[in-house]
């Protein structure tokens, strides 16, 4: 009984306060049917249900590499405990120092320079993981969809497996330009 509870409030907040864009995707962008967590409302999903959210770097470089086109990931774990302090979920998220770009059909750095690179790969990796353990740990995985369904990124040497969230106008593979 109360965990029905607790979901029928969640879609009532979602419904609420969620704004599209801003706490979360259609989903279409991602290749997922069901609408998809951004990190502002797993934020604003950690606040209602008064958790506390701790990234934690587990692997990759802590200062920017010397050659801007270096390969690396950076994995993070997020620890969310309750607001008694208790570990109740764990989660993993990672990105890559490099994106594909279908205007160029290359792997290509995140940013401009190594520094700018390293640190949207950190921050792209920190959200990836906090939306994860938010979704895995509340009720949110029955509302959102995953941001990408398939592993469709590819590597460098062999290019991306397919197009999914590359097709919308003014995209570079998976980061909308506005």
């Amino acid at each position: 009984e109360l965990a029905k509870k607790r979901y029928d409030l969640l879609q009532k907040f979602i419904r609420e306060r969620f704004v599209k864009d801003t706490h979360f995707d259609d989903g279409s962008t991602f290749g997922s049917k069901k609408p998809v967590l951004l990190q502002a409302g797993a934020y604003l999903i950690s606040q209602v249900y008064g958790l506390s959210i701790e990234p934690i770097q587990i692997n990759g470089p802590t200062q920017a590499p010397s050659n801007l086109h270096e390969l690396y990931t950076i994995g993070i774990n997020t620890v969310i405990k309750n607001a008694y302090g208790i570990e109740i979920g764990v989660a993993h998220g990672s990105a890559s120092s490099l994106i594909w770009s279908s205007r160029q059909n290359a792997f290509i750095p995140r940013a401009i320079d190594n520094d700018k690179t390293l640190n949207t790969t950190l921050k792209m990796a920190q959200k990836r993981s906090i939306v994860c353990a938010i979704r895995q740990t509340t009720d949110a995985a029955s509302i959102f969809g995953e941001d990408i369904e398939k592993d469709d990124y590819g590597n460098p040497e062999e290019g991306p497996k397919s197009d999914v969230g590359s097709k919308s106008k003014g995209s570079q593979g998976f980061i909308r330009r506005r």
